[in-house]
């Protein structure tokens, strides 16, 4: 893999761990609420995660396109995924 690419790719994941951590603490909790409740919120459930899909997409889009230059970074499959995720 491309050094350069690597070295971006790090400093990436250490500039957004803290997003990560956040949003899965609110997708716990709300996970829990969700089973407590017997399922009565699985329309907000699907709203929820159907945003979360076409926001995941069109950032792995947008990331994709950042390294359409280099050779090795396997744009088009993140570029790829993004798609099947707005889709979905």
């Amino acid at each position: 893999m491309d050094k350069g690419a690597t070295i971006k790719i790090k400093d990436y994941f250490k500039k957004i761990w803290v997003y990560h951590i956040i949003v899965g603490l609110i997708f716990l909790m709300y996970s829990a609420s969700v089973i407590t409740t017997d399922g009565a919120m699985l329309k907000n459930v699907l709203m929820v995660l159907g945003c979360l899909f076409l926001l995941t997409g069109v950032g792995n889009i947008i990331y994709s396109f950042s390294g359409i230059n280099s050779i090795r970074f396997h744009w088009g499959e993140i570029l790829f995924w993004g798609v099947i995720e707005i889709f979905s």
